[in-house]
């Protein structure tokens, strides 16, 4: 929207117009309206018109962006009748675009589309291209509203061309074809096609065979790209009757494999019941290649058909298909083909644990790619030796492949293998076997005598050491070595550097919790960057300053500190700052339960994020705003802005937030005790996670879902999801993951009454939660094998579990977590009538209950289980 000038018109009212337009760009819009208002006073009593129809349409201005529609709709037709008046098309023509705009918003989606029309019309006219195309790309989006597609595409199309013409920017051309895309791919739209396709086969006579296979194929398309998949096996059922009346056995077998193919991409991408008729559908193409005689398909089929079980985990089967189709490939001499089932050979005896054998399959492809010359194929190979040298834990090795892999990737443009295989290396590079040999070969350079009289070599070197002390999570090193960096700044003068590492020094010490420290370092960081004009860095220092500060429960130094960041990024009129800003203030407000404050500073950063398009951050700003009503227990408000967020992220294609979205929503309807939508919303979250290829992300949703299963009983499905989280986290790296699964396996069996395998299952956790290091899961999991032990009557080793476990609460100073290992403890004395053990563990809750300020309800929690144990003496 354009803010109109007054070209000319009477001195008062002029002086008081400029003013208003002054106060605009100081962002005072309370003033600019006073001023406007006068001026509108004086050009009414000087009969300026003009000045009226400007001044009125710049007043419609500031109500829309104020939202404040109505006012809006008012002045931008008191505008318009002044335009009319002075005859000003240009100002006719603003007036109903604004007024298209207010239309568009309030949802009056008839009269948006007719002011838009006539605007478009006047811009016609004058051959204004550049308006002509907003006002198509604003008929594109009403008319889509309607639902009107036909239209909705030609109004589009039309504003891409004006665009092109215009030489208008890549990002609005390429917005513009997202949106064709969008209604190209639209479910009702796809439909109305499948409508039309229909009349049109009706329409043909029984005897034109071909036209009607033609029609066919291509309403299977439509409801292909629709992912309507019964319609699809719907159609090619039909397809499979025309090409067998027409006795066409190659084209009835490919029309097969089509469809299995179809089948076996949406059911590994979330739809697993589509599998079984995938396998049936490449079994029937198979029997016709086979009976024709016909290898080279049989091959492909049979590579195919392997990948399939692969993805079922049915091994042995994936490895005769696979098995099959290489000796066929050799057979013809298809060397690409050949080297590639190789690859797939090495991939199912790895997972099978036959290492030795998949090096020397993979080695093989290897070597048919290298003479190939087929450098996507050579990548993908040294990658997969990469990963086997990876899971043996042979690093070397493992960085040699990775490292010749990354290469060729980059040589191909391939950014996300690149990604992926940067991943890989890092976690070989951050491998405490990796940062042991980094940490003795900076320490030797630093020992140097020449070092400690070069200054400058001296700072590189220890930043290199403090890298790798930190990659190490090794804080105490870590800050040692920024220490010294410190010193050094300080003696060479480097005040950037040393703002730098000021700011690095609070970060280790937050992250050790030790929060004094870390905030006097960011008074330090600040104070250099502040003397320094360093805006961009300060605003920054003050988020993490502030988010600090919250965490330390100094509200009012974290508000201080976030009003300053406000401040100068007001100034610098920096939106992004803004947003982070009042997100920030957001959660301050919230942490004080000050919700309708929240609320407000969680809408202003949605607001700027709305304005700018950035729907991806609108999003997040969504979430934050249901987060504080889910911490209100405000379930329906906290549902409708959970849905919007994930109405969001799925028209964005982020299937992780999307992901996220529907476990938030599952959470909601739990507390809401709506529990029959539950299962439909964790499933969802598999689809997305599924679509992500993310195998953490899937992980979660099989745990989700097996828990849900569990609570309702359904122990079989329960134990599938369990199982089959358990079967992907154990081919990577990553011991927290296995541990998770591990432990709640360990869960189901004993829940089942089956301790003998609940106990292999957790100790198992155990042993992976103790190479990662993580103290908090450490103490779950004896908590575990404790409660375990005592229903077992085994009670000596069951306290020696729970000793062990407050003693890593107590390490971590997770006194939440403590009490509740105590009160559980507790209950399991009074269900054996221990009352002396029962009283000494809830002592032990009571002394940490003061130290959280003794909570009304867990106050009240322990009194209960202590009147529990009371009655033990007199039962």
């Amino acid at each position: 929207m354009t803010q109109t000038a007054n070209p000319a018109g009477s001195n008062e009212g002029r002086k008081f117009e400029k003013l208003a337009y002054a106060s605009l760009q100081a962002q005072k819009p309370e003033e600019a309206e006073e001023h406007f208002q006068t001026a509108l006073k004086h050009m009414q009593g000087d009969g300026d018109e003009t000045g009226q129809a400007y001044v009125l349409g710049n007043l419609g201005n500031l109500f829309f962006e104020q939202k404040r529609f109505d006012l809006a709709e008012e002045y931008y037709e008191k505008s318009l009748l002044f335009m009319k008046k002075i005859q000003d098309k240009r100002g006719i023509e603003s007036s109903h675009g604004n007024l298209g705009n207010v239309y568009l918003y309030r949802n009056n989606l008839e009269k948006a589309r007719e002011n838009y029309q006539k605007a478009l019309r006047l811009v016609e006219e004058s051959k204004n291209l550049q308006g002509q195309a907003m006002y198509q790309e604003n008929l594109g989006t009403v008319t889509l509203q309607l639902k009107d597609f036909h239209a909705a595409k030609q109004h589009f199309e039309k504003a891409r061309l004006l665009s092109l013409g215009e030489r208008e920017d890549v990002e609005r051309v390429n917005a513009l074809e997202d949106k064709i895309k969008t209604i190209e791919t639209h479910p009702e739209y796809l439909e109305l096609l499948a409508q039309d396709k229909q009349k049109e086969i009706d329409a043909l006579g029984g005897e034109d065979k071909q036209g009607r296979l033609a029609k066919l194929q291509e309403l299977e398309e439509i409801y292909f790209k629709a992912s309507n998949i019964d319609k699809v096996i719907e159609v090619s059922g039909k397809i499979a009757e025309v090409l067998e009346s027409m006795e066409d056995k190659a084209s009835l077998a490919i029309c097969h494999a089509n469809l299995a193919s179809t089948l076996m991409q949406h059911g590994l991408g979330g739809k697993p019941e589509f599998l079984p008729r995938a396998e049936e559908e490449f079994k029937n193409a198979l029997s016709v290649f086979e009976s024709q005689n016909d290898k080279k398909r049989k091959s492909y089929i049979l590579g195919t058909l392997g990948l399939l079980y692969q993805n079922q985990n049915k091994l042995d089967e994936a490895l005769t298909s696979f098995t099959q189709s290489m000796e066929l490939m050799k057979e013809l001499g298809d060397r690409l083909g050949e080297a590639r089932s190789y690859a797939n050979l090495g991939k199912v005896v790895a997972e099978k644990g036959d290492r030795a054998k998949a090096e020397e399959h993979v080695k093989k492809s290897v070597e048919l790619m290298e003479g190939l010359e087929n450098r996507p194929g050579m990548a993908q190979q040294y990658e997969a030796m990469g990963d086997l040298y990876l899971a043996s834990e042979d690093l070397e090795k493992a960085e040699e492949w990775l490292s010749r892999a990354m290469s060729l990737f980059e040589e191909l443009k391939d950014p996300k293998s690149v990604n992926t295989i940067q991943d890989k290396l890092v976690y070989i590079i951050s491998h405490p076997a990796s940062l042991k040999k980094q940490e003795a070969a900076i320490e030797a350079e630093l020992a140097k005598p020449e070092v400690e009289k070069d200054p400058k070599k001296k700072i590189a070197i220890l930043k290199d050491l403090a890298n790798v002390h930190f990659m190490a999570s090794d804080l105490d090193k870590s800050r040692d070595v920024l220490l010294q960096l410190i010193e050094l700044y300080e003696k060479t003068g480097d005040q950037h550097a040393l703002g730098v590492a000021h700011g690095n020094l609070a970060g280790i010490f937050e992250q050790g919790d030790k929060f004094e420290e870390a905030n006097e370092q960011y008074e330090k960081a600040t104070e250099v960057r502040e003397s320094l004009g360093d805006d961009n860095a300060v605003v920054e220092l003050y988020a993490r300053r502030g988010a600090l500060l919250l965490r330390m429960v100094k509200l009012d130094q974290a508000e201080k500190v976030m009003r300053k960041s406000l401040a100068l990024n007001t100034k610098n009129q920096n939106q992004q700052g803004l947003v982070m800003d009042y997100r920030n203030l957001g959660n301050l407000f919230l942490q004080k339960t000050e919700w309708v404050e929240a609320e407000q500073q969680y809408k202003r950063a949605l607001d700027i994020n709305t304005q700018f398009g950035n729907h991806k951050e609108a999003a997040e700003d969504l979430r934050n705003i249901c987060n504080l009503y889910f911490q209100k227990e405000d379930w329906n408000d906290a549902e409708r802005f959970c849905k919007e967020a994930l109405e969001t992220a799925d028209g964005l294609g982020d299937f992780q937030n999307a992901a996220r979205d529907c476990r938030t929503l599952g959470a909601i309807l739990k507390n809401k005790k709506d529990r029959t939508q539950i299962e439909d919303c964790y499933k969802k979250a598999l689809e997305f996670s599924r679509k992500l290829k993310d195998a953490k992300e899937i992980c979660i949703d099989h745990r989700l879902l097996g828990e849900v299963y569990m609570e309702r009983g359904y122990t079989e499905k329960a134990l599938e999801h369990f199982t089959e989280a358990f079967n992907i986290s154990s081919k990577g790296n990553d011991p927290v993951e296995k541990a998770e699964d591990l432990r709640n396996l360990g869960n189901f069996h004993f829940q089942k009454n089956n301790p003998k395998e609940a106990e292999k299952l957790y100790k198992e956790a155990l042993k992976f939660t103790l190479v990662s290091g993580d103290p908090i899961s450490e103490a779950k999991d004896r908590t575990f094998l404790g409660n375990l032990y005592f229903k077992s009557e085994r009670f000596d080793q069951a306290q020696a579990e729970f000793d062990l476990a407050a003693e890593k609460f107590r390490e971590q100073k997770s006194i939440l977590n403590l009490v509740q290992l105590h009160m559980t403890v507790a209950s399991l004395y009074v269900a054996e009538s221990k009352k002396d053990e029962c009283e000494r563990e809830l002592d032990k809750a009571q002394e940490l209950a003061k130290e959280l300020g003794n909570p009304e309800k867990l106050v009240q929690s322990i009194e209960n289980i202590r009147k529990m144990a009371e009655r033990i003496d007199r039962i």
